[in-house]
């Protein structure tokens, strides 16, 4: 019953992360373990650990907020990547990396409005993202309006 009503289970990994995994992937995963077919077992699983990067989104979108409003900018942000599904380890790391680039893009790339209005440009600055998938490789395209764009 629980395989229809799409209920997921949250499993903990050693070091605490935390995955949810829906009840019908892990049954035919148990289903595919005791028949023998390895091959399938590990798609399931992989496919299991895969989470959409919209939290990672918001986190980014987040931080963009917080860090351009400290700073006297407006800078909004535009992704082009939000039904991807990425594995929960790989977007902890893309994490950390979009950060550093959402700060050093607001604190050195895109102007203050004056600036920005001096050089002819609209006041608002902005970053855009874009995250591609395919197979086991990731693209990440990251671009913002400011000095060099």
């Amino acid at each position: 019953m629980a395989d229809q009503a799409g209920i997921d289970i949250a499993i903990k990994d050693k070091e605490g992360l935390t995955v949810n995994v829906p009840v019908k992937t892990l049954n035919e995963t148990i289903t595919l373990i005791s028949s023998g077919k390895p091959n399938e077992e590990k798609k399931l699983i992989e496919e299991a650990k895969q989470t959409p990067v919209t939290s990672l989104l918001k986190e980014v979108e987040t931080q963009v907020e917080r860090v351009s409003l400290s700073r006297g900018k407006e800078v909004p942000v535009q992704f082009s990547c939000n039904k991807l599904k990425i594995d929960r380890e790989i977007q902890i790391d893309l994490s950390s990396i979009l950060m550093h680039m959402v700060r050093n893009a607001i604190d050195h790339g895109i102007e203050s409005p004056d600036e920005r209005a001096n050089a002819g440009k609209e006041p608002i600055g902005l970053i855009k993202i874009d995250l591609e998938k395919d197979n086991e490789k990731i693209t990440l395209h990251f671009k913002d309006d400011g000095r060099g764009g």
